[in-house]
């Protein structure tokens, strides 16, 4: 158990003391954007933390050959050419903006690396019957092999233009998984013989793959489209192209490419929008004007032989005006100008004896 090499690179990585030290940097690296986007009236789907999951199809490559060395095997020294098969690939995201333009991404998932390998028309030569001579055969053979892969790919996210699309460049580690394959052979001819085994369709070989690689590095090239559901969920048209740089095993020049096409699921860590202050109320409404006169009862007569006198308890300044005044109600007012209009109905005969008065003066003194 200790000599498992998937359990040393847990230990590698996720060491007691290690994780102490990593998980307050995990923590502050994920909560430093939301803490500075506070300085961005309001942050995109580009400007924050984002992680999510990816799902899709990827059509595996298989190219070179693959020698199995081995003097027991029905086909000797069997290489193989050129495979194809379709696989599953599922992986976890993390993204974290470095600018409005890059974001560091980084990948961890599965990635099925299955393929086929066929050679047909091959003569195996003399095959031990169950009865009589050996006899030479002529087979197709298929070379079945189960790669799968534990993938770690660190990388950037590149948005070119001022919308949602973005190219993805990264580095891929894989780590083998399983590494099965099964070798079947179907008889051609002759078609009246059988193999050994009284069969004429058998798998010769069922085992592991001969020195896989412990590490598959590739160059990971990508592109994809964010298109927004709400104001956080992104939902992520992608297509991959797995570019590898290390050989599947040991024996031969046998390497395996692949293309990708799925659909990815984001959540981006955007804040709820900031409230807006309430608008400042409506400035009052100016107060009607209203007639200011004095209190009732005041007079506008009077002699005018002092600055100021009062009458009938108001104080009145030498133009005749009320220095000293109240707002009056329209009750006020209304019994205010009936009294003004007996007052001056009252004054009218005093005035009429001063003219009369100034009249006969004038006259005297004309001497008429």
């Amino acid at each position: 158990m200790k000599n498992n090499p998937y359990i040393r690179l847990f230990h590698l990585f996720f060491s007691p003391m290690k994780c102490k030290i990593l998980l307050p940097g995990f923590f502050v690296l994920c909560t430093l954007p939301m803490m500075l986007q506070g300085q961005t009236d309001n942050p995109g789907p580009r400007d924050v933390v984002r992680f999510g999951l990816f799902g899709g199809l990827q059509f595996n490559m298989h190219s070179g050959t693959y020698e199995a060395l081995d003097n027991n095997a029905v086909c000797g020294i069997c290489e193989f050419e050129n495979g194809e098969k379709t696989g599953l690939r599922l992986e976890g995201l993390f993204e974290y903006p470095l600018s409005r333009t890059f974001l560091f991404s980084g990948r961890i998932g599965y990635q099925d690396f299955s393929g086929a390998f066929d050679r047909d028309k091959y003569r195996v030569g003399p095959v031990a019957q169950p009865s009589g001579p050996p006899v030479d055969m002529i087979v197709d053979q298929t070379f079945d092999n189960a790669l799968s892969y534990l993938t770690v790919t660190p990388g950037i996210l590149y948005f070119p233009i001022d919308q949602e699309l973005h190219l993805n460049l990264g580095l891929g580690f894989a780590f083998p998984l399983s590494k099965d394959y099964t070798l079947r052979e179907v008889l051609v001819s002759p078609s009246d013989k059988t193999f050994a085994d009284g069969t004429t369709d058998h798998i010769i070989r069922d085992e592991e793959i001969q020195e896989v690689n412990g590490l598959r590095l590739a160059l990971e090239l990508g592109a994809g489209y964010d298109i927004p559901l709400t104001r956080n969920l992104l939902l992520t048209p992608e297509v991959a192209y797995s570019l590898p740089l290390t050989k599947v095993t040991g024996r031969g020049d046998w390497t395996a490419a692949a293309f990708a096409g799925g659909l990815g699921l984001r959540y981006a860590m955007i804040p709820p929008p900031k409230e807006l202050p309430p608008p400042p109320p409506p400035a009052p409404a100016a107060a009607p004007a209203t007639e200011v006169i004095p209190p009732p009862g005041c007079g506008l007569g009077g002699t005018r032989n002092r600055c100021r006198w009062e009458r009938n308890g108001c104080e009145y300044d030498c133009g005749g005006r009320v220095a000293h005044h109240r707002t009056l109600s329209a009750a006020d007012l209304c019994v205010l100008r009936r009294r003004r209009r007996q007052d001056a109905a009252a004054s009218k005969p005093i005035r009429e004896r001063r003219s009369q008065k100034l009249f006969h003066r004038r006259c005297q003194r004309s001497g008429t």
